[in-house]
């Protein structure tokens, strides 16, 4: 079975194929592409990195993490879990999840 979470071909095929024929068939429905779904992310890579987890750079973020301090605040709902089981994948969703949520107070309240 072949891979493609994080390949280039596979984020290509996703932005150049998948959602334009999706946005095609679902015109009248812009708001449906405002989710976010992630289970079991591989919250550990970072471009560049192997299939294989490694261990964090001392007091280094994960690569997710920094994307998300970067990225503009916008109207997006987020689900992103993983077992307790999962090792230093929890911690790192924890922390994500703190930063996210203290993004989501920056918003304006809907009227």
């Amino acid at each position: 079975m072949r891979q493609l979470g994080a390949d280039p071909d596979f984020i290509d095929m996703v932005a150049d194929e998948l959602l334009p024929a999706v946005t095609e068939d679902l015109p009248s429905r812009p708001a449906a592409f405002g989710t976010v779904l992630a289970h079991s992310a591989s919250t550990w890579w970072r471009p560049g990195m192997t299939a294989l987890p490694g261990p964090p750079d001392e007091g280094a973020e994960t690569w997710l993490y920094e994307q998300a301090a970067a990225a503009p605040v916008g109207d997006v709902c987020i689900r992103m879990d993983v077992g307790s089981n999962e090792g230093a994948m929890v911690d790192d969703l924890l922390r994500l999840h703190a930063l996210i949520d203290g993004l989501a107070d920056t918003l304006a309240p809907v009227a």
